[in-house]
Order: C-alpha cells, then structure tokens, then sequence
C-alpha cells in the first residue's frame, strides 16, 4: 500500500513524540537517560567547547551552539528518529555543528555524513574529528554553497537549524537536490518562525535575534513551503513547533524533567492559535524526480 503524502507527513511528525521514551532503551527510565546515553557515547554538550572540530579553534560554524540542555537533548534524539523512520540509509548532516545529531543519526544504524562551512578555509574541503565525538568525522569547507559530494549520493539530508544562517538560500537548497537522490528526503527543522513571541522578545530587549546577523532569515510556513517548493522539492508536510522556548529553559531542566516537558511543548504545538506564535517552522520534502 502507497501511504498519502499527508499519511507520511503524520508518521514522522509524529516520530518525535517516540523520543520521551516509551519504545527507546535509552529512554525508558526517566530517571537516567542522560547516564544510558553516555554510555552509548554521547557526552553531555558543553558550554566550553569554543571549537566543534579538532584543530579548527574559534568556530563560525552555522549551527548548533554549544550549551548544556537536557531538552535540546531530546530534541535531538527526535530529529534523529524522524530521519530513521524515513528508511534511508545515507543521510547527510547539512550544518553539522558540533555533531549532537551526527552521533544520534549514527546511533540509529544510518551512514551520516558530517558536513558544515568554515568561512577562512579555502573552497577545498578538509575532513577532521568531532571535539566530542572523536569517532566521527565531518567535512568543512569555505564554499558557502558547493557541497564535496557527487550527484545523488544521499537518501536524505537533514537540516537542523542551518538553511536560516546560509547567505544564498536557493543556491544551496539546488545543491542539496543535486545531492539527493530521486525521491529522497529532505528534513528541515528550527527555522526561526518569523512571527515567534521569542523572536520579539529578543529583539525588544536587545539580546541576538534571527535578522540581526547579515545573512539571517525568519520564515513563516507559507514562506519556508515557496523557497522549498521552487528550489524543486515536493512539499510533504510543514509547521510550527516549539511553543517552549527549548534553548532558554532547557539548561534549566534536569535531565528526567526534560521527555515530560517536550510532550507539553509538542502537544502545544497543536493548538491553532498557541502555535501561531511558536519558535519555529519545520518542512518535510521529497526531492521531486
């Protein structure tokens, strides 16, 4: 049976809720999905890491600021799953960072390519270790567009809080369809909702806001669906998400707290009017063929 492009839209919107924990070992117990995670080598993410990649200090890297976060944490392992229940097997990590979702995408059995931009390298690539993540590599390069990947090698890229920083949105959005092979996926998440209550408060108390930076963008889904649609993807699903602020509370929450309030943040993102002020937009789209 051929499931509805709304049917899929549903399955792997729903795939973030898995990440509180019910059908997890890492998260069965409330009680200790920081310590299990560990264990499986993912170490709590740092506040003194000033550089994602050995070698490579003072990083301008697109995303993924370094903080503790127990939410974000979870967030992570959604975005993760999300991508799992795709079925692809080669993901790319586009805006890589400092390679929280990497580790978590390799945890879920998927070959992830590690990739982010570095803007005082040359246009070729260099390849080098994730500080926390030692076992995974990540490919930079200070092309802000060219991707060092032949034609069709992925079955899905995922984007997780980098198409907002890039300073040529159709440019690289054609790039990562040349990448993508025919009918895969393209995941795009924490794109700053241009209507956010967060992203008002930020600019009215003078604090770092999406647009104050030269090439930052604010979407709203209508226009996060048109970039995405033109640059030849088939919209599957889009919407807002992320009522709860996860960066400024999550450093918060201790760690059992963390699944319960991200089942509050998720089913606030249901209600009609609450979401229309949510932190971000999300898309999910196939490339068309």
């Amino acid at each position: 049976m051929v499931e509805t492009p709304e049917a899929v839209a549903d399955r792997l919107g729903g795939s973030a809720m898995r990440a509180r924990g019910d059908d997890r070992a890492s998260f069965r117990s409330d009680a200790e999905p920081h310590r299990r995670r560990n264990d499986q080598g993912y170490p709590p993410m740092s506040s003194t890491d000033t550089s994602p990649v050995e070698g490579m200090e003072g990083s301008d890297m697109l995303c993924d600021v370094g903080g503790e976060s127990a939410l974000l944490d979870v967030e992570y392992e959604a975005a993760a799953q999300r991508a799992a229940d795709t079925g692809a097997r080669q993901v790319l990590d586009w805006g890589a960072g400092f390679g929280h979702l990497s580790v978590r995408l390799a945890a879920h059995g998927l070959d992830v390519s590690s990739f982010d931009y570095r803007s005082e390298l040359g246009p070729e690539p260099a390849t080098s270790k994730f500080r926390q993540y030692p076992d995974l590599s990540i490919t930079v390069s200070g092309d802000p567009v060219k991707l060092p990947y032949d034609d069709a090698s992925f079955d899905a890229i995922v984007s997780h809080g980098t198409l907002e920083h890039v300073s040529d949105p159709i440019g690289s959005l054609a790039e990562l369809r040349r990448v993508l092979r025919p009918g895969g996926w393209l995941l795009v998440s924490k794109l700053p909702n241009r209507w956010s209550y967060v992203e008002y408060a930020a600019r009215r108390t003078g604090r770092y806001y999406h647009g104050k930076l030269p090439h930052d963008h604010t979407y709203t889904v209508s226009s996060a669906k048109l970039l995405i649609d033109v640059s030849g993807f088939e919209i599957v699903g889009a919407k807002r998400v992320n009522v709860i602020p996860l960066t400024q509370l999550g450093r918060r929450l201790d760690v059992s707290s963390a699944p319960k309030v991200w089942k509050v943040n998720e089913l606030l993102g249901r209600v009609p009017v609450v979401n229309l002020l949510a932190t971000n937009v999300d898309v999910v789209a196939r490339k068309r063929s």
